[in-house]
């Protein structure tokens, strides 16, 4: 059906040929997603990253004072522990 030369004239030419193509495509797509995350990252500035941490912010000083005070946990602490 096929000859030999028709073998390897696809194996070192025609399969090296799809696994560039499809190589580059993957390379495409992750440029392509690399990217839109730079992009996406480039919006973001110092104000909206410090609110979005606030609550967290809050939340950690007041259990830092907690424990400096040596007042008892919150309540929902203290259910956990004391069913």
């Amino acid at each position: 059906m096929f000859t030999a030369e028709l073998w390897q004239f696809f194996a070192l030419v025609v399969v090296p040929l799809i696994g560039v193509i499809f190589g580059g495509i993957v390379y495409w797509l992750r440029k392509l997603d690399d990217r839109q995350y730079y992009a996406a990252m480039n919006g973001v500035n110092k104000s909206d990253l410090a609110e979005a941490l606030r609550p967290l912010n809050e939340r950690l000083i007041r259990i830092e004072n907690r424990i400096e005070t040596g007042a008892p946990p919150s309540a929902p602490v203290s259910r956990w522990r004391n069913p």
